[in-house]
């Protein structure tokens, strides 16, 4: 995925809680929790994964149009505990 012409998937990884401080990047974990703004700004989903060792992680998609933005938390929510390797492979609709 792709916003301003800024590769957004999948997100960069910020530690929110473990028991190691150890950075990661890419696809890795299980999706553990989606979040979509109801306020402001509503073009961005918030992702929370969860590694083996029992880090989690929380990253954020941004997107140029808020309806693309919501269209994206109903396909990761439909994901939850779903490895997130599994979900970077999920074909999108094409009217993102």
């Amino acid at each position: 995925m792709v916003c301003d012409v800024v590769r957004t998937w999948p997100p960069k990884w910020s530690q929110m809680y473990g028991p190691s401080n150890r950075s990661v990047s890419g696809e890795v974990g299980m999706l553990s929790a989606v979040f979509y703004p109801v306020l402001f700004p509503p073009d961005k989903v918030h992702v929370v994964i969860t590694t083996n060792n029992g880090n989690c992680y929380l990253g954020s998609l941004m997107f140029e149009k808020p309806k693309s933005a919501k269209k994206i938390f109903d396909i990761l929510i439909a994901h939850i505990k779903k490895p997130i390797r599994t979900i970077g492979g999920t074909d999108l609709p094409v009217d993102l």
